[in-house]
């Protein structure tokens, strides 16, 4: 299976679980995007990554299409 087609918690072989009762808003979000595939991420998905720092390696090429779309005017940006 290709690994855009996996979830960061796939391809990193870590379940994180479920974030806390008490987590904020941007843990709950980190916690759900790793669980979607990394081709759905979408550039907001991914933009929340990078700014945590989280699964950065396995993000990069899907990173690079996005920002191929921005140069290219598709993104819709």
């Amino acid at each position: 299976m290709e690994e855009k087609a996996l979830s960061l918690e796939q391809v990193e072989g870590a379940n994180w679980g479920e974030p806390p009762a008490d987590s904020t808003r941007l843990v709950a979000s980190v916690h759900a995007l790793r669980r979607r595939p990394i081709a759905e991420l979408g550039a907001e998905g991914l933009r929340l990554l990078i700014s945590q720092r989280v699964g950065l390696a396995e993000i990069d090429d899907e990173v690079q299409t996005e920002i191929a779309k921005l140069g290219s005017g598709a993104s819709g940006w």
